[in-house]
């Protein structure tokens, strides 16, 4: 059985070690740029409450600049700001449970990633993270967004029919969608932006909400052991 994982708040944890210091720059940016803000503390937690309630940071972004009848061309800088990572000074941490969770899967199942980005900087975020990339068949990580092709792919390469393969995300239209389509299995992690309603419940075979849960699920059906004290 081929197991496929999204990277961003499935594996890392995007969200919190990655995504809120580079809203501070956004709005920083976007302050130079010209908006105008009375409270700088209140106006990042504004951008961080929006942010947990949208399908994008375009959306968040859109919102926020209407909220204070800014310009919307500001929203071009936010969102360049949001790609200034710098890994090498970012502390990335992985999912609880991911690390001791990728060992056992790894025992009975064939494991790979599926990931939108740019290739070095999503393979540095793996490394910061302390995930070893040898638990993995395949990593694929493409700047297209359409990842149905890729899945495609792997499961024809890896001989696995695509009702034996499950893919695991946070995003429904991105990550599930294109696996449903296939006749793949579907796991909606719910971490990040994935903790935003969806009214695509068609796309999603069953809701997760930790690395243990995913875990537990296959221990039904590999007799896998659980992990305990995650």
């Amino acid at each position: 059985m081929l197991i496929i994982f999204d990277l961003d708040d499935t594996l890392i944890d995007t969200s919190h070690t990655i995504t809120r210091p580079l809203w501070r720059k956004a709005l920083e940016e976007m302050i130079q740029g010209g908006l105008q803000v009375e409270d700088f503390s209140k106006a990042l937690f504004h951008l961080w409450a929006l942010d947990q309630n949208t399908q994008s940071s375009s959306e968040t972004l859109r919102l926020f600049l209407s909220f204070y009848q800014a310009n919307i061309s500001l929203q071009e800088i936010g969102l360049k700001a949001l790609q200034k990572i710098d890994v090498l000074q970012t502390k990335i941490q992985p999912l609880p449970g991911v690390l001791e969770g990728l060992k056992i899967l790894q025992a009975a199942y064939t494991l790979a990633v599926v990931s939108k980005g740019v290739e070095s900087l999503q393979r540095e975020k793996l490394k910061k993270a302390g995930i070893d990339t040898a638990f993995f068949s395949k990593i694929v990580i493409s700047e297209e967004g359409n990842k149905k092709v890729y899945y495609k792919k792997l499961f024809e390469e890896l001989k696995e029919p695509p009702q034996n393969c499950t893919v695991v995300g946070d995003r429904v239209l991105y990550d599930l969608k294109p696996a449903k389509e296939l006749q793949m299995r579907s796991r909606h992690m719910k971490w990040g932006r994935g903790k935003v309603y969806s009214p695509w419940s068609e796309y999603v075979d069953q809701e997760i909400y930790s690395f243990k849960e995913l875990i537990s699920y296959f221990e039904k059906l590999s007799n896998l052991a659980v992990l305990d004290g995650n």
